[in-house]
């Protein structure tokens, strides 16, 4: 009865390893883009069998292989040298888990392939109204992730495991700042830089040329109405004024006239002011 126990206990770790044999190992986790090729890291080199789930796909024999699958049957190859399978033209409904079996080793390795899109190009809209704020949108898929960066720092990110619907995310930038949004999937990334954004959209600075035709055009429409209160002014004080003909002493008109010229100078002085606080912002501008 010992000795049977004994027995008993000395196969068991035979049988655990003929299980994990069985089983097969574990190759890791793969990911490819659809159209790409991806060979699996695991070798054949005489004999073996390359598994999809639970159905076999590829047959190896002595050195020679056949493919079983039809939509694999152009796209499956088997490589005598290295021994390796390599699946060409990816396509999503390749995504599963494959078992390679060499059956001369008495190995069996497990990968699962997820087989994903290239992430489709972001689009930048905006606004500007106070605050000014910026939306980047794209359509969304599997692990797809959308972010926001300035520079290499990331200020935000989203995403949902709701396909159907595309991906958005706002965000409220700072002046002179430049922001990237990112849009990224486990094989794939694509980016829409936005610098200066809001002074594009809003309200612009003039700077450079613009600028500067700007502020000229500020001093000629600043000069003209300088020019027009001018004459107004004066046809206004003549009309007001009275004339030689009228029965009035000479002192008496010398002093209206007098008074005519300081409200003329007043006046004058005034223009000039506004002339100058215009000229200030011109520059300012410039």
């Amino acid at each position: 009865m010992d000795f049977r126990h004994g027995t008993i206990l000395r196969w068991i770790p035979w049988f655990l390893l003929g299980l994990s044999a069985a089983a097969g190992q574990d190759g890791g986790k793969l990911t490819g883009a659809v159209g790409g090729d991806i060979p699996l890291p695991a070798s054949v080199k005489t004999s073996g069998s390359l598994e999809y789930g639970d159905k076999a796909i590829c047959q190896v024999f002595k050195g020679d292989s056949e493919v079983y699958d039809e939509d694999l049957r152009d796209r499956l190859q088997w490589d005598r040298q290295t021994g390796l399978f390599t699946i060409r033209e990816l396509r999503i409904n390749n995504t599963g888990m494959y078992t390679v079996k060499d059956s001369i080793g008495k190995n069996n390795s497990l990968f699962h392939l997820t087989v994903y899109n290239q992430v489709s190009k972001p689009q930048v809209r905006a606004a500007a109204p106070a605050p000014c704020w910026v939306e980047c949108s794209v359509e969304n898929g599997r692990d797809v992730s959308l972010s926001w960066y300035r520079g290499e720092e990331r200020l935000n990110q989203t995403s949902s495991p709701d396909l159907s619907r595309s991906l958005s995310l706002l965000l409220v930038p700072d002046y002179d700042t430049s922001y990237s949004c990112v849009v990224e999937n486990p094989v794939s990334r694509e980016s829409v830089n936005t610098p200066d954004t809001c002074r594009t959209i809003g309200d612009p600075e003039p700077d450079g040329v613009e600028g500067r035709l700007w502020g000229s055009t500020v001093v000629a429409v600043s000069c003209s109405v300088f020019i027009i209160v001018v004459v107004l002014l004066v046809v206004y004080l003549k009309r007001k004024t009275p004339s030689h003909t009228h029965n009035k002493a000479g002192s008496d008109y010398s002093e209206e006239e007098d008074q005519c010229s300081e409200y003329f100078i007043v006046i004058y002085k005034k223009s000039e002011q506004i002339q100058d606080k215009l000229l200030k912002d011109t520059c300012a501008c410039c």
